[in-house]
């Protein structure tokens, strides 16, 4: 499936640009695009330093393979063999490609999914509360910082803890994003982090340190969400997505039942 999504994602360029040429053989942006679209990027948006090394990898596979020519590797019956099993998946795998293209899925099918998915509850949301914490080992540590933190509000106490956060909390992965932990609802957390951090008002810091089994946090709550039912904006696109890819394995495997159901198919002992 990855695949097939790769492949529908190239686009063919009528007016492609030459990049190199080695030994009369272009290599051209509609080359360089088609090979990187299973990485999910095209050749522009590579900076300088990548698009030399992109070429000079091309540049090395086309020498190679102009001189593997050269030495009759065409005739080498493993070589056809690859080459067969290669055409044979690229095949299936075009053809896999339009059937994704010609699949489509009306806003009023995703619209009825959503109304399903809420019906049977699937779509419930408990509150969340959206937090910044700094992690520290020592308590005092921690108090200097709500200390230092105290007297300031609004987007000056965001922006100071966003700082500090950088500069001391020992969890790595949140200090670099500023100590933001995203939105996440009370389960999600140990119970002491979460009693603190439910217990506070957007914009509020915790007054002392809340020490849990990984050290002492400094918590600032930076946006509430109250309990519901998830837009049905939010979560549209992915039940598109969703609905499409459903489609498409029913579509893929009344295909191949209707094809084994015509063919002459024998397993060979």
């Amino acid at each position: 499936m990855k695949r097939v999504l790769a492949l529908a994602a190239f686009a063919a360029s009528l007016s492609a640009a030459t990049l190199a040429t080695v030994n009369g053989d272009k290599i051209t942006s509609e080359d360089a695009d088609f090979r990187l679209s299973q990485q999910g990027i095209t050749y522009e948006q590579l900076n300088d330093e990548q698009k030399k090394q992109f070429l000079d990898d091309e540049i090395e596979r086309k020498l190679l393979s102009q001189q593997a020519k050269k030495s009759g590797v065409d005739k080498d019956a493993e070589y056809k063999r690859a080459l067969n099993i290669i055409q044979e998946e690229l095949a299936a795998s075009f053809h896999l490609r339009k059937k994704w293209e010609a699949i489509s899925v009306s806003d009023a099918e995703v619209k009825k999914h959503y109304d399903e998915l809420k019906t049977q509850g699937q779509l419930d949301q408990p509150e969340q509360v959206r937090a910044r914490h700094i992690l520290v080992e020592k308590e005092g540590d921690a108090k200097d910082i709500i200390k230092a933190l105290s007297k300031k509000k609004g987007e000056e106490l965001e922006t100071e803890f966003e700082k500090l956060a950088k500069e001391k909390s020992t969890d790595k992965g949140s200090a670099e994003r500023g100590g933001d932990l995203g939105y996440f609802s009370e389960e999600r957390m140990v119970k002491e982090f979460s009693d603190a951090a439910f217990a506070l008002k957007s914009g509020e810091i915790t007054k002392t340190p809340v020490k849990s089994k990984f050290g002492y946090h400094v918590i600032l709550v930076t946006d509430r969400k109250a309990a519901g039912t998830i837009p049905f904006n939010d979560i549209a696109d992915r039940l598109k997505e969703s609905a499409k890819a459903k489609k498409f394995q029913e579509a893929r495997e009344k295909e191949i039942a209707d094809l084994k159901a015509k063919a002459k198919i024998s397993y060979e002992k």
